[in-house]
């Protein structure tokens, strides 16, 4: 993170900052929630140059080409950035963000702003997203440590006041907070039914939506994607015999998007038999759900044609792959 910080310009305002710096006080240099309020920081020192406009996205630009141009030079410059902005979001090294996103572009970041959208608002939320779990845990253990003390003041004391109050409103945190407490308590497979219902429905309309935008050939909206996924995930966990049951349901207008997030169910109910992490648990959710992409490219009488395919056919159906890729 000093690291980076160092080749942004901003290292000095960072750590000197009185939020990390009383952090550091307290539970010492090392400890997670300094890299966290750095991480915090970091954002709000970058918000203007965030929340300016950036050149549009460029397709042929490639990061090894010679960079004539200031223009070019520029746009370079900007690439690197929101790929250090995406390093500082994620909490996962540059190396680590790229292996993740192999397919990645910043054409949906680079439009936000003209879409009158905060791109600073954006990474702040992946942020959040990313190290809620972990303030909130730490703020129930300081809690119980705090009880534990019984008014002994000789003990030293952790704030359970969050990392940050800026970014959100307190009440609305404390509301976020009773929500994330819940997520991922166990319910009854009839209670969790009608949710996972509601998830393959949700899940539906945005496959479609996704997939218009497969056939015109633009970005899809990866964000959008893993929020759909990280809710399938809390839904397996609450009871995974819901979705594992509901992916069994056919429906011949709808097979495509039906298979799409089955697959994703197993990917799911897999990754966490092998005991894998959540990012990897989330991960592995997004690939099996776009795994068969390719499949909307072919033609709709084909893809639900239940007697055997023609050989001309089959030789159509193998390039789903490739359509994919």
């Amino acid at each position: 993170m000093e690291e980076i910080l160092g080749i942004l310009g901003i290292k000095k305002e960072v750590i000197g900052c009185k939020r990390v710096q009383s952090i550091i006080k307290t539970h010492g240099r090392k400890d997670r929630l300094v890299g966290i309020a750095m991480r915090q920081v970091a954002f709000d020192e970058l918000r203007p140059t965030l929340d300016s406009p950036f050149l549009p996205y460029d397709p042929f630009f490639s990061d090894d080409k010679l960079l004539n141009s200031r223009r070019e030079r520029l746009y370079d410059s900007e690439e690197r950035l929101l790929l250090l902005c995406m390093s500082i979001a994620s909490g996962r090294s540059v190396v680590s963000v790229k292996k993740l996103n192999p397919g990645f572009t910043t054409k949906e970041l680079r439009s936000k702003h003209a879409k009158k959208q905060s791109l600073f608002r954006y990474f702040r939320q992946e942020l959040n997203d990313q190290t809620r779990e972990y303030i909130l845990s730490h703020k129930t253990r300081s809690d119980k440590n705090n009880s534990n003390t019984n008014g002994n003041d000789s003990v030293a004391k952790i704030p359970t006041t969050p990392v940050d109050t800026n970014f959100q409103a307190l009440k609305a945190e404390a509301a976020l907070k009773k929500a994330l407490e819940t997520r991922f308590i166990p319910t009854s497979f009839d209670d969790e039914t009608i949710t996972a219902f509601k998830l393959f429905k949700d899940g539906h309309a945005l496959l479609s939506a996704q997939v218009e935008r497969f056939k015109r050939g633009e970005q899809l909206d990866m964000f959008e994607l893993m929020k759909f996924c990280r809710r399938l995930v809390e839904s397996h966990t609450r009871n995974n015999f819901s979705l594992m049951a509901i992916r069994h349901i056919k429906d011949a207008s709808i097979y495509l998007e039906q298979h799409a997030m089955g697959m994703a169910v197993l990917g799911i109910h897999f990754a966490k038999a092998m005991k894998l992490s959540n990012a990897y648990v989330e991960v592995i959710a997004l690939g099996a759900l776009l795994f068969d992409l390719g499949r909307f490219r072919l033609p709709m009488a084909m893809v639900t044609k239940t007697t055997k395919m023609t050989d001309a056919e089959f030789d159509l159906f193998r390039k789903h792959i490739k359509f994919g890729e």
